[in-house]
């Protein structure tokens, strides 16, 4: 059965008095069955080339908080528990993109019937965003990708409510960790997908991680990190599934002596009892 649809394309402009723009993401609410979903560009390589001052990493931020705050709403929805009124797309647009700071600015509302938000969420990204992408920049699975298939695993959508956002300060670069929650000490959950197209990407991405979690001292700060990791199947060619291989071992080699933990999708399951167990409340021994 169809439902009625509504989306608008999200656009970068850098300049707010030139106005010049760039299509950067998807955003798609169908009210009716509790659906509201983003999907973000994964690499920023195309808003560099055009903005070359352009903070990738900051765009990046941004991009993942719009997507995590409708993940949350589409779970408290499905909940019955109240995020905030959205009668229509165009009402609930100045709560996601809220500020002149951001960057981020809809294009025109079109409206339509669907019969799978999900999909037609990732039709209209490749249409309006996705086909504009480099060959060397597109992803097969991206980060948010991995996290939304976990959360879907979720026993209960009420789950998903714990996460908070955690800044993490180093001593010389500082990162936002969207999905985490405290038991004693912090715990953090990052998506990370090596289900890519081009093995080098691969590795450079485990290497980056390493570099960050070791620059950002997560250990010394009591910070315990969970990597959930996003494999190739067996079907993607032996050149990538390789080089998955070989950036979770980087991860596991030089991360060893550190409070990170890395678990393949296949053991979701373990990690999701995990974060049940840290955030459920404890009941009083007497």
């Amino acid at each position: 059965m169809k439902v009625a649809c509504e989306a608008v394309v999200v656009r970068y402009i850098h300049d707010l008095a030139t106005e010049e723009f760039v299509n950067v993401g998807v955003i798609l609410f169908a009210p009716t069955v509790g659906f509201f979903g983003a999907r973000f560009l994964q690499s920023w390589v195309r808003v560099t080339a055009m903005f070359p001052d352009a903070d990738h990493v900051h765009l990046r931020r941004l991009a993942a908080a719009v997507e995590g705050k409708l993940q949350t709403w589409t779970a408290q929805r499905k909940s019955e528990l109240p995020f905030f009124e959205a009668p229509t797309l165009q009402a609930a647009l100045p709560q996601i993109l809220n500020g002149d700071e951001l960057g981020f600015r809809p294009g025109s509302l079109t409206r339509g019937l669907t019969a799978a938000p999900e999909r037609t969420l990732a039709e209209l990204f490749e249409r309006h965003v996705g086909r504009f992408v480099t060959h060397a920049e597109v992803v097969t699975r991206d980060d948010q990708d991995i996290w939304r298939a976990f959360v879907q695993s979720f026993p209960r959508p009420s789950l998903s409510h714990v996460f908070q956002p955690l800044h993490v300060r180093g001593p010389h670069v500082d990162y936002d960790f969207p999905y985490s929650w405290k038991n004693g000490i912090w715990n953090a959950a990052q998506p990370l997908s090596f289900d890519l197209l081009d093995p080098s990407r691969i590795r450079d991405k485990a290497t980056a991680w390493v570099g960050r979690v070791l620059t950002l001292r997560v250990s010394e700060q009591s910070i315990h990190l969970s990597f959930l990791l996003g494999m190739p199947s067996d079907t993607r060619p032996k050149e990538v599934r390789k080089a998955a291989r070989d950036a979770k071992l980087i991860l596991e080699d030089n991360l060893s002596d550190t409070l990170v933990d890395l678990w393949d999708e296949g053991k979701a399951k373990k990690l999701i009892d995990k974060i049940d167990r840290d955030t459920s409340p404890k009941l009083d021994e007497h």
